[in-house]
């Protein structure tokens, strides 16, 4: 989604009503680091952004 997952998932809970967000955080290696230094992670986009409270759950290793 490289950088409007945050936009997207927004608009999904404004249009459903959502009382909650939920996302996941497992996206890795090189090319999501770039993404992160240049855009920053989708979680901490919805985190700063979103109005409704936002539950970030963390993938598997």
């Amino acid at each position: 989604m490289l950088g409007v997952g945050w936009k997207f998932s927004s608009r999904l809970a404004e249009s459903t009503g959502a009382s909650l967000v939920v996302a996941g955080a497992r996206r890795q290696g090189p090319l999501a680091r770039v993404d992160r230094l240049l855009e920053g992670s989708v979680s901490a986009s919805l985190i700063r952004r979103q109005r409704r409270p936002v539950l970030i759950v963390p993938g598997r290793r």
